[in-house]
């Protein structure tokens, strides 16, 4: 099979996984923070604040990514004008 198929499935399985988690803990609060040997504010502020910080990490990481992009493209243009200009 190939890799990205793959890397694909295990991606697709674990949201899954999160999902039945959250669902979870949506319907039983209780049980799983008794499972997990916390109390049930702690849980639900975890299950708000663990989203919110991976967002936050995208959305910096897709800035970076932006702004990598634009410096790549700008040493390429930079390149192409020294070199027409050299001909």
């Amino acid at each position: 099979m190939d890799r990205h198929l793959i890397l694909g499935l295990l991606l697709f399985m674990l949201s899954i996984l999160i999902m039945v988690v959250y669902a979870f803990a949506a319907l039983m609060p209780d049980v799983l923070a008794f499972a997990l040997g916390t109390s049930v504010e702690r849980l639900q502020f975890a299950l708000v604040f663990i989203p919110v910080v991976l967002l936050m990490m995208l959305f910096s990481v897709g800035i970076a990514y932006v702004a990598y992009s634009i410096v790549l493209e700008a040493r390429e243009n930079k390149g192409k004008g020294q070199r027409e200009s050299g001909r």
